[in-house]
């Protein structure tokens, strides 16, 4: 993927276009014919890519020089590859990304699977004469989701062939807690214990569904998603303040004080505090609900122009991130449409 991505810039630069313009998007499939399935970019064979980017990217790069066109756009499905290369003037920076093929890709090798058979072992050694295993999804977007595309086995494929191989199993529990909803606009958060469990074929499914549902009905009410509370496991003792707090409107942006300086210091990482927040990059199949509104704001022009502190609920502070309006210098490019046009003339 660098290697074609500095090609395709090599490409851009001969015929005289900026390379920050450019964007190309890869495409991945599953390579199933493995073992252990592995995600693969479609791209033409390694040898190939100079012979490819001449035949195909240059008479395009050269169009749009000579058009002087503004954006546009080429897919590329030949010898294997599934490409698109986009040319947006006035970009910031070039940009290459590819669609994730997410989610685990085999029924009996994988982290979810191996972690069961760990469990199992311990269990079959207690001896005990009924057992169980809770999964606590941790925030996982496998288990939260469960949205897999085929030929990737479901969250209940891979339990029901470990219950069936697993004799001294009864019953496995996956237990996590839920958001009503992300606090974007400004209203409450609220949380609840989320639980499904599923049951050896030759168990009592009446009486581990009794007791499994009566002791998830005893846990407290949460105050954090999974996400959040996985990343604040390891906490200092003094509470986590508004970890996971967000409110977004036009102009502003507003998070937990705590959060921003964790993430500042290296404690979370890009994507644990996205995670946190439940938003998500703009990938296709991601499913969180919102996407990151500091990146969109980036994308639209909008610059931070100040920053307040107040104080918070609990042992926290707020940060409020105002923006201004999109700059012409930053925004993406637009033509004004003639009939906007004839409506200024005439009036």
């Amino acid at each position: 993927m660098a290697q074609f991505s500095q090609e395709i810039q090599k490409c851009a630069r001969k015929v005289g276009l900026s390379v920050n313009d450019v964007h190309i998007q890869y495409e991945a499939e599953l390579d199933t014919g493995r073992r252990v399935p592995k995600t693969r970019l479609k791209l033409p064979p390694k040898g190939q890519y100079f012979q490819f980017i001449a035949q195909h990217v240059l008479p395009f790069f050269r169009r749009i020089q000579a058009s002087s066109s503004n954006s546009d756009s080429l897919r590329l499905t030949a010898d294997g590859a599934d490409i698109t290369v986009t040319f947006q003037r006035g970009k910031r920076f070039f940009g290459a990304s590819y669609t994730p093929v997410t989610g685990i890709h085999a029924l009996t090798n994988n982290v979810l699977w191996n972690a069961l058979q760990l469990k199992a072992k311990k269990l079959k050694a207690s001896g005990a004469p009924t057992a169980g295993i809770i999964v606590c999804d941790g925030g996982c977007d496998f288990l939260r989701a469960n949205q897999i595309r085929p030929p990737s086995p479901s969250e209940a494929d891979i339990f029901r062939e470990f219950l069936r191989r697993t004799e001294w199993v009864a019953f496995v529990a996956v237990v996590g807690a839920e958001e009503s909803a992300p606090n974007v606009f400004g209203g409450s958060t609220t949380h609840r214990i989320n639980a499904r469990w599923y049951v050896r074929s030759d168990a009592r499914y009446e009486e581990i569904e009794k007791v499994v549902g009566r002791a998830v009905g005893l846990l407290p009410t949460p105050a954090f998603n999974t996400a959040t509370a996985f990343l604040n496991q390891n906490g200092n003792g003094f509470g986590q303040g508004s970890m996971g707090y967000s409110s977004v409107s036009e102009k502003s942006i507003r998070i937990s004080a705590r959060s921003l300086q964790r993430l500042l210091a290296g404690e979370l990482t890009v994507e644990g505090f996205e995670g946190a927040h439940r938003w998500r990059r703009e990938l296709p199949n991601d499913p969180r609900p919102f996407p990151n509104p500091f990146s969109r704001k980036l994308r639209q022009g909008q610059l931070i122009e100040r920053v307040d502190v107040e104080r918070g609920p609990g042992d926290d502070d707020l940060v409020t991130f105002h923006f201004g309006e999109p700059d012409p210098a930053l925004a993406p490019f637009r033509v004004r449409r003639s009939d906007d046009l004839a409506k200024k003339v005439r009036s």
